[in-house]
């Protein structure tokens, strides 16, 4: 591969969380509560991994992304967990919500901005460097048991040099680049991933 030159730019720290998307479902509801509805994110199951409370707002439910074995996530850890279930179309539309309500344009990053986020300019299979440890990330494997979603920031090694954060492990996210078709590229681990594919491993 050739080198490559970007120009400065900024990317978020940690992913979004569930609790962050829920805030913006809610500012959505009260304009479109279809639209709302439709950018809920859910499970693979089809169960709703946000619903309206008594209160009107949209929070996290507990036991959607549960094993079936497993324990149910409190409130605060569910609100924690990566926004997973979102379409690269409601990612957009979550950006453009920030963009609208700050002082900044946020958008998705391209998917060479989130390789050099995340892998430094070594290029590195890893964010930690080059060997693979199941304990730094949440894959499956980094703990006894099924895999289960861990909250942001679980994982203090799982952390680039420029300090991005959940990069190999958690949720993969979407980046703007389109492919073919209505494809669009994602980058990154997933906490349901058996092995120790790195960063510079084509997605299957």
């Amino acid at each position: 591969p050739r080198p490559a030159s970007l120009d400065d730019f900024a990317i978020a720290i940690l992913p979004v969380t569930l609790l962050d998307y829920a805030a913006f479902l809610d500012a959505l509801a009260a304009i479109s509560p279809t639209e709302a509805e439709e950018r809920t994110p859910r499970s693979e199951r089809g169960e709703a991994l946000l619903a309206m409370n008594g209160e009107g707002q949209f929070r996290p439910t507990t036991n959607a992304l549960v094993p079936p074995d497993g324990a149910p996530y409190s409130a605060r850890a569910a609100g924690r967990l990566p926004a997973v279930g979102v379409t690269w179309d409601d990612a957009v539309a979550y950006a453009r919500h920030l963009s609208a309500e700050g002082d900044h344009e946020f958008v998705l990053p391209t998917a060479m901005q989130w390789e050099k986020a995340a892998r430094g300019v070594d290029a590195r299979p890893f964010p930690w460097g080059d060997s693979w440890d199941p304990g730094f990330c949440n894959r499956a494997g980094s703990r006894p048991g099924p895999p289960r979603l861990d909250p942001v920031g679980t994982y203090g090694m799982d952390e680039s040099v420029y300090g991005m954060r959940d990069a190999c492990g958690g949720a993969r996210e979407w980046c703007l680049d389109p492919l073919e078709g209505d494809h669009r590229a994602c980058r990154g681990g997933d906490w349901t991933e058996p092995s120790g594919r790195s960063l510079a491993a084509p997605l299957s």
